[in-house]
């Protein structure tokens, strides 16, 4: 400490001062405080903000008046993965009035969604760029306040659409990174009309997604660069590709080509049911050709394509759903049967015409479904390790508390039930999954989950090890996503979890 002393009354102490503070200064910051306060601010400027929050908070209580000091000098404050944010170095971050830059994402927090909120609304206005991906964040209200935000990243966070709706109102928005699986298409084209920058995290369900991309394409006016990762499996050549053979079985109208004109992709995109919105998405994202929306419009009027009062004659729908009823389409409502007809068989029909005709073909259905009540079904499981169900548990979140479980369909037996203080992280939860593979030797044949992006590790190791097997659930039909209330076996053990352990 003489030496750094020394190195103050030097004309070139500068260099030498940085040196001495990453030798001596990690090692022994109590020494610190036998100093003059403004030696002490000139050495501690050159350690790294999160080092110095984290000495502050965790080991040298001594320095918190001169840090506080400190704080003005700062404007970016960002943390590696091996520091633990507390409540105490959150409200010194906060503090600082003179941030335009902070980094939580992936961090070790160790308190519940409902404080981290809180103190979120205690951030300065003068914020430009956060990142609180893979966070306890649960509520976006503290946008409001931030006036000068340009960057948001809510990636793997608790926000859904409801929250997302507060963006609307952030006009100076403009880079936003998001969990596509949390937030639905419509929303985020709602949301992008202001956008340049954008990133879709794990766009997982190509043969949906895509045609919701290009409606988010149609929609961002100011867009430069747009980004969406898929999976390893896949490109976006053969995601075009995927799309165009899935499109040539249901669109009665074949697929003219890329190389086709202008008109005859305008058609081809009208018999499948598409929008002008939707339609003028695909022409920019997949054929690289710019038309407006009222040039969509425009040219399909030209071509006299239309919805309205262009319906085929009566007997020929009351035909048609007979026959999909006779192929296994019976338990439809109306407003699916209007959508196979029109864009699966190559009939225009009004879905007015299609609920009186299916109410005089199948007067029992309409009825059980205007009910809007549960027909109780069966749950068929062949055997053990036929079917898994993974699912995690939030109840006690506000306690620190994640709980992640899986359990057998056939026998319910637990595989594994683990609390930690997190259960949105995919590597965490794909440990589980990894040690159940590594004590039984085996694979399920079927992995039932929701759709949350910390499910995302556990998918792409499941279709790769079933990839190879020849049955007819192999590959991609190995791992089945849906409703998290709908995972009937998980669900029942969480009911079970309620009243015996997580209710005091």
């Amino acid at each position: 400490m003489t030496d750094i002393l020394m190195c103050a009354f030097q004309p070139s102490f500068a260099d030498d001062l940085k040196k001495k503070v990453s030798l001596e200064i990690p090692c022994n910051y109590s020494s610190l405080l036998d100093l003059p306060e403004e030696l002490v601010i000139m050495v501690l400027s050159y350690i790294p903000v999160s080092e110095l929050l984290y000495t502050v908070c965790k080991i040298c209580r001594g320095l918190k008046d001169v840090v506080r000091k400190m704080q003005s000098l700062w404007t970016i404050v960002e943390f590696d993965d091996s520091y633990t944010i507390d409540i105490a170095m959150m409200e010194m971050i906060v503090k600082n009035n003179q941030l335009v830059c902070l980094n939580l994402s992936n961090q070790n927090i160790t308190f519940g969604s409902h404080r981290f909120t809180k103190l979120m609304l205690k951030l300065t206005p003068t914020i430009q760029e956060l990142y609180v991906a893979e966070t306890p964040l649960n509520n976006l209200a503290f946008v409001m306040s931030l006036r000068n935000l340009t960057t948001l990243d809510i990636s793997a966070t608790s926000i859904n659409d409801n929250q997302v709706v507060i963006l609307s109102h952030a006009s100076q928005l403009r880079h936003l990174y998001i969990s596509f699986t949390k937030v639905t298409a419509a929303t985020i084209a709602d949301l992008s009309r202001n956008f340049k920058f954008l990133v879709i995290f794990d766009a997982c369900q190509i043969y949906f997604m895509f045609t919701d991309i290009c409606l988010i394409v149609s929609s961002c006016e100011q867009l430069r660069f747009l980004h969406v990762s898929f999976f390893s499996q896949f490109d976006i050549d053969q995601a075009v590709q995927t799309y165009y053979k899935m499109a040539d079985t249901v669109n009665p109208l074949r697929y003219p080509g890329d190389t086709a004109s202008t008109d005859e992709l305008v058609a081809y995109y009208f018999t499948s049911s598409y929008t002008a919105k939707e339609i003028a998405g695909f022409l920019l994202f997949v054929h690289n050709k710019f038309v407006s929306v009222k040039t969509v419009y425009r040219m399909m009027k030209r071509l006299r394509l239309r919805r309205y009062g262009a319906e085929s004659p009566l007997i020929n729908i009351v035909q048609k759903i007979i026959q999909l009823h006779k192929q296994g389409y019976s338990n439809i409502g109306y407003r699916a049967m209007w959508k196979i007809l029109n864009s699966c068989c190559g009939i225009n029909a009004t879905q007015e015409t299609v609920r009186i005709a299916l109410k005089a073909i199948h007067y029992d259905g309409v009825v059980t479904r205007s009910r809007r009540r549960l027909v109780r079904r069966r749950y068929c499981n062949l055997g053990p390790n036929f079917c898994i169900h993974i699912d995690g548990y939030d109840k006690l979140k506000p306690f620190g508390i994640s709980v992640h479980g899986a359990l057998d369909g056939f026998s319910r037996k637990i595989i594994w039930l683990t609390a930690s203080h997190t259960n949105k992280n995919p590597r965490n939860v794909a440990l589980n999954f990894v040690e159940f593979l590594r004590q039984s030797k085996r694979v399920p044949r079927l992995v039932r989950s929701d759709a949350g992006t910390e499910n995302v590790i556990i998918r792409s190791i499941q279709i790769a090890l079933r990839a190879v097997h020849n049955d007819n659930m192999s590959g991609y039909r190995s791992f089945s996503e849906g409703r998290s209330t709908g995972n009937q076996r998980i669900e029942m053990l969480w009911s079970f979890l309620c009243p015996y352990f997580t209710t005091f």
